[in-house]
This record gives C-alpha cells, structure tokens and sequence, in this order.
C-alpha cells in the first residue's frame, strides 16, 4: 500500500503550507524547498499523549479558559471532551461522543497554554485517529466536510480537513483488506460523490492556499481512482500555475503536478518566473520545473541562472540541471 493510501498527507507539503500560511500574512524574501509528493506528513502520536498536549487538563476540571483571537477582552470557555477523547485512544466512540469531539474541532479560540498551531496539530491528530478507528463514525464524512466548508474557521485547520478529505476517499472507496472482507469504512455512493465535489470545488479558492491543498490531492487521487480525470486535472494544474492572482502556495503546488504530469506546457510561465529574480519562493519551484520538463534550452538558462550570486537559486540549478542531464543521457543509452 502506497504512501499516500497509508496516510494521504504528504510531508514536505504539509511544512510548505504552514510556512507559505505565513508568508501571506507578511513579506517574505526566503526560499522554500521542494516539497516531497511521496512522504507521509503526519508524525504518529502515542494515544494516550492526546490528553497530555499542554493546556488540555488529564484531570479535574473539564473547561478551558478561552481567549477568542477577535478580542482580548472577552474569556469563554471551551469544555474539552476527556471522556471522549479517552474513548477514541481505545479505539471506538459512541454517537454522543462523536459529536462532542466534533464541537470541540468546530469549536473557536486557543486554549490557555497553547500557540494556535500546536491546537491545530492536536485536532488534526484527533480526525486522524477518527478516520483510522475500525469502525469510525458514521457521520465523519459531514464533519469534515463542515470543517473545511467553514471559512471562518483557522486556515490551517481547513487544510488539514481537505486533506483528510482525500484520504477519506480512498478509506471509503474499494477495499482496504487483504482478505474478502467487506470494508467496513465504505459510504453510499451519494456520499462519496459528495467528496469528490467538495475536493473539485476546493480548486475555485485561489487566495489562501485551499487549491494548493485540492490540486495535490486530485493528482494523488488520480493515481489509483479513475473517477478522478487525470486530463480535467493537468488541465487545471496548468490553470493554476499559470494564474497571476493566485497565493504563491496554490501556483507552487500547481506547478510541481506539472512537473509530475509531464505538462510541457508549463514551460512558458515557469521560464518567464525562474528568469525573474523578484519571484521569491515561487523561482524556486519554477526552477525545479523547468529541471522536471525541461531541455536544451531550459538548461542554458538554468546555467545563467546558477551563475547568479543568491546560493539558494544556484542549489536549485544545480539539482535541475541533473534532472535535464539524467534525462538526456537517458535518450542517448536508447539511441
């Protein structure tokens, strides 16, 4: 079973987004490596370290003080589901408990003692483990959907869900067991079309990072699920990519599928942005699509390129120029 089947979130993307996140909310000058399409993102967690994330009581009270980020004068109070969450390292959760571990990944504010991020990684760890029970609930599939469909809720939380989203899919599409087994996460076919709209729709969000997120899942999806058209999807990889008034993470991503797919029709704006030194993070993965679909001339001006005195620019040319060079010693052994 492939990586993305085993875990569906892909590591080097998933640290690409929380710093790309960033990068919309300020100016940035720095580089990002490539990210790996093919390694797992999320890190496993000891089930019972889920009650021990700082801030979150193990014992006594069962509230948090809660300061909503939209006004420091104001405390509620967030309850944490203990029981639930005790229910879910065991393995199985009732329909009530479900819902309260769901208000909880609805709910707003950061608790005390915890950095937005880090309560962002303790509910992504949450909807992994109710997508992993053997028996999950059976509304999960509403959930996330109503996580990532929310757009007031946390940036980074809405990316997780979209990408459970899609891991989901492949949980409750074909079977999953090496025996005959019926698999026991299957949903009705009106539900998986349901999923498949949402990750489709999810393409239109082009300011936040939201297609970034979608347009990686399509093409991972692709790969083993004919109901997702690889032609629809390099049609829409190219789409993106080439858009001027999309987030850097979402034409990043874009292009890297490009690259993936073999679209050399991404050679135009991936030359026209590894040639301008004002690109920023974007040169860098232009760079590396040009070194994905490039030739001779794409490899003339990534030695131009390698010449400049930016170190980070030259690295990537460097790497690219290998990719082209690989490529044509390859066709010269079959010649």
């Amino acid at each position: 079973m492939k990586a993305w089947q085993r875990v569906g979130i892909c590591a080097g993307f998933a640290l690409s987004l929380l710093l790309l996140s960033l990068m919309l909310c300020q100016e940035y000058s720095g580089c990002f490596p490539e990210s790996d399409l093919d390694n797992e993102a999320v890190m496993p967690v000891a089930p019972r370290s889920l009650l021990q994330e700082p801030g979150i009581p193990n014992q006594g009270s069962s509230s948090l003080r809660v300061l909503p980020p939209s006004s420091a004068a104001v405390v509620s109070t967030l309850r944490v589901p203990e029981a639930a969450i005790n229910s879910l390292t065991r393995g199985s959760v009732s329909a009530s408990e479900a819902r309260d571990i769901y208000a909880f990944l609805e709910s707003a504010g950061v608790p005390s003692g915890m950095t937005p991020v880090r309560l962002d990684a303790f509910k992504n760890d949450l909807m992994n483990m109710l997508r992993n029970l053997e028996a999950p609930p059976t509304d999960l599939t509403q959930e996330l959907i109503r996580l990532h469909a929310n757009p007031s809720q946390d940036l980074l939380l809405r990316v997780y869900a979209l990408q459970h989203l899609a891991t989901w899919y492949d949980q409750i599409t074909g079977p999953l067991l090496l025996d005959e087994r019926a698999n026991p996460r299957a949903r009705p076919p009106a539900e998986v079309a349901e999923v498949r709209r949402v990750l489709w729709d999810a393409l239109n969000e082009r300011r936040n990072g939201i297609a970034g997120t979608a347009i990686l899942a399509h093409y991972h999806l692709a790969q083993n699920h004919p109901d997702f058209s690889v032609g629809e999807i390099g049609d829409k990889a190219l789409e993106l990519a080439g858009d001027d008034t999309c987030d850097a993470i979402t034409r990043m991503s874009a292009m890297q599928v490009c690259g993936r797919m073999g679209l050399e029709a991404a050679l135009s704006f991936a030359t026209r942005l590894a040639s301008d030194p004002s690109s920023g993070p974007l040169r860098i993965t232009a760079i590396a699509t040009l070194g994905d679909l490039g030739g001779e001339k794409e490899r003339v001006l990534l030695v131009e390129i390698a010449n400049d005195d930016n170190a980070q620019f030259r690295v990537a040319c460097e790497s690219a120029l290998k990719k082209i060079g690989k490529r044509a010693s390859s066709r010269g052994d079959d010649a």
